[in-house]
């Protein structure tokens, strides 16, 4: 699944990545605390949301992932997800894995593929918030 390609390459799994990730998590702690900083925060965050609803969107199309999910809403969980392996892999190395994050990954997309429709609507927190 694109999608999940996609994720694997925003975790710091090589040095490459893990470098990009400090500073990406720099960032952020930067952006919560410096308000000129926040529109920045907004834009990355954005920046990253279109381009894995996309693939969220042609995964349902392709029948990878039911076809009632939004794409928008999914993605959104998503950025939560990785932020949060990146966040963990990046501070506590020797509490996690390469291994445990993407397994991690990999039962967020099973559970995502077998979501029932009904469930859609007590996760959907974006219509909550709003």
């Amino acid at each position: 699944m694109a999608v999940r390609i996609a994720a694997t390459e925003l975790l710091p799994l090589d040095a490459d990545r893990r470098e990009d990730s400090l500073v990406y998590l720099a960032f952020l702690a930067q952006a919560a605390v410096v308000p000129a900083l926040a529109d920045a925060a907004e834009g990355a965050a954005q920046r990253l949301q279109e381009p894995l609803a996309a693939r969220i969107a042609h995964a349902v199309q392709a029948g990878e992932l039911p076809a009632h999910l939004d794409a928008e809403d999914q993605a959104a969980r998503l950025r939560l997800l990785l932020d949060g392996l990146r966040l963990q892999l990046v501070t506590t190395p020797r509490q996690t894995s390469d291994g445990w994050a993407l397994a991690v990954l990999d039962d967020h997309f099973t559970a995502l593929a077998a979501m029932p429709a009904a469930a859609r609507h007590r996760h959907d927190s974006r219509t909550q918030r709003r």
